[in-house]
């Protein structure tokens, strides 16, 4: 046998058993390292060690999941406890406002007929002191007047009137100053709410439309009523001391001037 039939009898089977060898490392053995194709791992280990590797990562994982499915859940718990309370608070808030703004005009209508009452008694005193004769009735008729103006939400008038309850819910108020014609020094001023700025077209609309039938709503609109069953009669601007009665629909004119004119200032208040 010479060397090249050796060498082919000898290499043949050499290199199948390197063959070999390298399959089985590469495909079986549970000695080989290995690295985990994991992202963000690159942990090295043997390959029998791989299925325990992946498991308790998968666990790890699966219970950082649902770490942060708990954390989730309750971090939507507490936003909507949060929505709930302030929902609740926004409520409360608003209660808590419409009863001041109620107890509030309550108290401004109770104002308005004890000082409208002082005047009717300055007056009656008066029919009494001069009889009860007819031209003392006339000139007793007339003596009353009152001065209407609109104070607006933000008027500063009424920011130093009212404090920090002026202008609830938007609120346009009438300025009432009444007085016995010829006593200044005896006025009396009541502040009534009327209605909200957007809502006053519709409410003159509503008074013009009803005529005599009209039945008034706002606290100013029943002042107004109250004052021309009362006898009173408009302020003048031109003539303060001109005290001739108006009729019922010259006064509602007169207020409603006065509303959508806005504050009005002429010095002497």
């Amino acid at each position: 046998m010479d060397g090249s039939e050796f060498d082919r009898k000898t290499t043949g089977p050499r290199l199948f058993s390197r063959l070999s060898i390298r399959a089985h490392l590469e495909e079986k053995c549970p000695e080989r390292e290995e690295v985990c194709q994991i992202e963000g791992c690159g942990m090295k280990m043997k390959r029998k060690d791989v299925d325990k590797h992946m498991h308790e990562y998968m666990k790890a994982h699966m219970a950082y999941l649902e770490r942060k499915l708990k954390e989730e859940r309750e971090m939507r718990t507490e936003l909507a406890q949060d929505n709930l309370r302030l929902r609740q608070e926004e409520k409360k808030r608003k209660r808590d406002e419409e009863t001041q703004r109620r107890v509030s005009s309550s108290e401004r209508w109770n104002l308005f007929r004890e000082r409208l009452q002082f005047l009717l008694d300055v007056v009656a005193k008066k029919k009494q002191e001069r009889g009860d004769g007819e031209g003392a009735a006339e000139e007793v008729e007339g003596s009353l007047v009152v001065k209407m103006t609109s104070i607006t939400p933000s008027g500063s008038q009424d920011a130093e009137s009212e404090g920090a309850a002026g202008g609830l819910e938007g609120d346009v108020k009438i300025r009432f100053e009444m007085n016995v014609a010829g006593e200044m020094q005896r006025r009396q001023r009541a502040d009534l709410c009327h209605c909200k700025l957007q809502h006053i077209a519709s409410r003159i609309s509503a008074r013009k439309a009803a005529g005599d039938g009209f039945v008034p709503v706002t606290p100013a609109e029943k002042a107004v009523s109250v004052l021309i069953e009362s006898g009173f009669t408009v302020w003048n601007p031109v003539d303060p001391t001109q005290m001739q009665r108006v009729s019922a629909s010259a006064f509602w004119q007169a207020f409603e001037d006065a509303v959508v004119l806005g504050p009005v200032s002429d010095g002497s208040s």
